[in-house]
């Protein structure tokens, strides 16, 4: 099966918090996400059962 990447931009201001919508314990697919402004890299690594909001 092949592999495929979808790549999401957006612009958002004063988010509190982020979270993939029925997604969380999904363990196929694989979050990244980056603040462009300050440099910072994060991943959430998806555990059934254990899923957790990025904040």
């Amino acid at each position: 099966m092949p592999e495929l990447m979808l790549v999401v931009s957006a612009e958002l201001k004063n988010v509190v918090i982020l979270q993939p919508q029925d997604g969380i314990d999904n363990e196929t697919i694989n979050y990244y996400f980056k603040c462009q402004g300050c440099e910072r890299h994060d991943a959430i690594l998806l555990i059934p059962g254990h899923g957790a909001p990025l904040s």
